[in-house]
């Protein structure tokens, strides 16, 4: 209703200030980034022993679970995969009602053959109820969940009679994995185990390819937020950027196009703010650009300093005149560019693939 009283200005302003106070109100303020996540950026590869163990994952699955998740478990598990139809809709009751109704019975139905090691999920509040997570509980098979997107939707809105983020179902699950660390102490408050577990990439998609630089800078993602202004900005200072995906004038593409834009780019662009707000969290984009051996260049953040040594790795920009003077000055040193994407695939494949 706001958005039709307010002109599109006021509105952003109102959203953004909305979300900021939702999100750090339900955050302790004084987190400690150092500890204990140095380890991150000195992680060594898991010794996976290939088709040792049994794993199920469940999801309402996207393009997203089938080139990483799906095509990693497959490689090195025996496993299967419980995918809510796309005909129902996403994030209405139908889903909920789907996976209650079907999820239970497909585990024991595993379990009927033989031992299930795992089950992996990345359902919350809106895809499954508690009661169905604790009865799978009860199935003495560990069960954990992504949420990777928690600091602005940790409760959700009420469906159903219960919550669509993880407050709902977060202390039926043995671990919750999040790509945010200020999101612990939420789940610590709801008597729920977390653990810090950024995105990663799967190198065999997210590939380097031998292309022909087409762009000097390209931006894949929905058009929302500040993200057209920021990019109107660099293009006021004389810099070409292309954009592709919803909203945008080239429109959407399919991955195995997007992974030939980012090879056909100098520079590619990121942003990691939380819906309207400046607020940052880590992204998918951060892993599964540079694993393709390109260059990529996002807004800085305390949580990508766990992951990556940055301005070697990838780039990191504070504000958009800091984005266009860094782009300008790249743009004219290739061997730079070329050198960062090289370190940056090296630094995806030794702690960042979903292996």
């Amino acid at each position: 209703m706001l958005k039709c009283i307010l002109n599109e200005q006021i509105y952003r302003a109102f959203r953004s200030a909305y979300q900021h106070i939702k999100i750090t109100s339900s955050e302790k303020r004084n987190y400690d980034l150092d500890e204990p996540f140095k380890y991150m950026k000195n992680l060594a590869l898991p010794n996976c022993s290939s088709k040792t163990h049994k794993i199920l994952f469940a999801s309402y699955p996207s393009i997203w679970e089938i080139h990483n998740i799906e095509q990693t478990l497959r490689q090195y598990y025996y496993t299967d995969f419980f995918y809510v139809p796309k005909r129902l809709s996403d994030g209405k009751l139908s889903v909920r009602n789907y996976v209650d109704n079907n999820f239970e019975s497909w585990v024991k139905s595993h379990l009927a053959m033989g031992k299930v090691d795992l089950i992996v999920t990345y359902f919350s509040g809106a895809e499954i109820s508690n009661s169905t997570l604790q009865a799978c509980r009860k199935l003495g098979v560990p069960i954990v969940t992504f949420h990777y997107d928690d600091r602005l939707h940790f409760k959700g809105e009420k469906l159903g009679g219960q919550h669509t983020g993880p407050y709902a179902v977060c202390e039926a699950y043995d671990v919750n994995y999040t790509n945010a660390p200020q999101s612990l102490s939420k789940y610590r408050s709801c008597g729920a185990r977390a653990v810090f577990m950024p995105e990663a990439a799967n190198p065999e998609h997210f590939r380097s390819l031998d292309l022909e630089k087409k762009y000097d800078v390209s931006f894949i993602g929905a058009k929302y937020g500040r993200r057209e202004k920021f990019i109107g900005k660099l293009k006021g200072y004389g810099l070409s950027v292309e954009c592709f995906g919803p909203g945008w004038e080239n429109g959407t593409l399919t991955e195995d196009q997007m992974v030939e834009v980012y090879n056909s780019s100098w520079i590619n662009l990121g942003f990691g703010y939380i819906g309207d707000t400046t607020l940052t969290c880590l992204k998918g984009r951060d892993f599964e650009v540079p694993s393709c051996g390109v260059a990529y260049m996002t807004n800085y953040s305390k949580e990508l300093e766990l992951v990556y040594n940055l301005e070697e790795e990838i780039l990191t920009y504070t504000s958009v005149d800091d984005c266009a003077r860094k782009i300008a000055r790249l743009l004219s040193n290739k061997r730079r560019l070329k050198s960062v994407g090289i370190q940056a695939r090296r630094a995806v494949l030794h702690r960042h693939t979903w292996r």
